[in-house]
């Protein structure tokens, strides 16, 4: 049924629920697991108008790199200790932006049949970046709940 999942991670424990769904599911289903993690957008060259802002803005785009090699080795801790899978069973993403816009926008480039995230519900019932994804999403996605009591 499913041939490519996309697992949205944030790093944390319900993003981990979520990944080891997907990846149990694509083993069911055969499918290929894209797990994705959204990171902040460094800030564009050219919107700065100083030398000095130049300067900063070099800085922060280094932090921003920094960042994502750090979150990108977490999450392949994650996957090999948590989830007890390889990092080579998987693909895995990093890209800026908005979490839901880029959650849906790399499911549809990546062409997956189905999204898996999961939500802490700290907004609404499912929480604001996983509503945004079941309402814009063209493909079905999986919400699971942080875990309550």
């Amino acid at each position: 049924m499913f041939q490519k999942i996309l697992a949205a991670s944030d790093l944390s424990e319900v993003s981990i629920s979520a990944l080891r769904m997907a990846i149990q599911l694509g083993e069911e289903q055969g499918a290929q697991v894209v797990c994705l993690y959204v990171t902040e957008k460094a800030p564009e060259k050219g919107s700065w108008s100083s030398e000095f802002f130049e300067d900063a803005l070099n800085d922060i785009n280094a932090a921003v790199e920094q960042q994502n090699e750090a979150a990108f080795e977490r999450l392949r801790q994650q996957i090999a200790t948590v989830c007890g899978v390889q990092f080579d069973a998987l693909e895995l993403l990093i890209r800026p932006g908005r979490p839901a816009e880029t959650i849906v926008r790399v499911a549809g480039d990546v062409g997956a049949d189905l999204i898996v995230v999961g939500t802490h519900g700290r907004r609404g019932v499912l929480g604001s970046v996983a509503e945004a994804v079941v309402r814009n999403s063209q493909q079905p996605v999986l919400v699971l709940p942080a875990k309550t009591g």
